[in-house]
This record gives C-alpha cells, structure tokens and sequence, in this order.
C-alpha cells in the first residue's frame, strides 16, 4: 500500500508544476487558480504548521530578493513599484514544495544541493525570459551570472529554515 505521504509528495510536485506552467503563461491571468493550488498543496499537507512557517521565511526572503532585482533593472515586468502578483504567488507555490517535494535536498551535500539551486532556479527564470513572462534587459549570460550563485545562497538558507522549522518541532514534541 502507497502511504499518504507519497502521494503528497507527487501531488507537491504536480500542483508546483501546473502553478508554475500557469504563473508563466497566464501571468495575471492565473493569480486565481495560482492562489486556488497554493490552498489546495497547503490544505492537504501532513505538515500545515511547518509549512506555514516556512512559506512565511522563505517566501518573503524570494519575494524581497526578486524586488530587488527588479529594482536594480535585473529583470522587467510591466508593474511599476513591485513584482506582479502571480510571481509573488509563483513564491508561495515554490516554498511549499520546500518541506515535500523537494524535502530530500536536505538530506544531500551542501554543494549538490546548492548547485541543484543554481541550476534550477536559474533554468526556471530562463525558462520564463523564454516564455515572455520576464524581460532581462541586460544579457543573458550577465543575468545568469547574477541568478547562478543568487540561487545557490537561496536554496541553502531556504533548506536551512526547512531544516530548523522541523527540528523545533521535534524538540517540542519531546
């Protein structure tokens, strides 16, 4: 028998997919089902309260730092003060994939997981340039420049809140 928490795992990963697939061809057009997956990966979760911790941390660091690279001219959208609403939501989605779906990056080298961030994170930006849900006015090779080790810091602070938020929660309960 297939125990709940793998198929949590695979519905993470498929939701993540299709909110991804939404944010960069629909853009402001998918905030509703963007907010609508978002609930539904939270609401079946085994993990509501760590999650929420976690989407709280890591979703407000990639929010702030996607700011700041539109506020440096990194990346351009049609919004003029702040990133569009459906990147924002694309942040949610992402970090709830954090303690499942990609929950075993924590149980890797510092230096895989980091790379795999890098790559990843990258290649999902590119991807987006590609797709026109984002401008890099500069050039390509300038902005995964900045992406490449931006993405690698990312995803070791957000495995290391990952990594704290579930060992607190284990400290408490003994």
């Amino acid at each position: 028998m297939v125990k709940y928490s793998a198929i949590y795992t695979f519905a993470n990963f498929a939701l993540f997919q299709i909110a991804w697939a939404l944010a960069v061809f629909l853009q402001d057009k998918a905030v509703f089902g963007l907010i609508l997956i978002a609930y539904l990966s939270w609401r079946i979760s085994p993990t509501k309260w760590n999650d929420l911790k976690i989407i709280t941390a890591c979703s407000l660091t990639g929010i702030l730092v996607d700011n700041v690279l539109f506020w440096l001219g990194i990346f351009e959208f049609p919004s003029v003060y702040i990133i569009p609403v459906w990147l924002i939501l694309l942040w949610v989605n992402f970090t709830l994939t954090l303690n499942h779906s990609l929950r075993w990056l924590v149980n890797i080298p510092k230096i895989g997981a980091a790379g795999l961030g890098a790559v990843f994170g990258t290649l999902s930006y590119c991807a987006g340039f590609h797709f026109g849900a984002v401008v890099f006015p500069h050039s390509l090779v300038f902005t995964i420049a900045i992406l490449l080790p931006l993405w690698a810091l990312l995803m070791l602070g957000f495995l290391e809140v990952v990594k704290r938020v579930n060992a607190s929660i284990l400290n408490a309960t003994t």
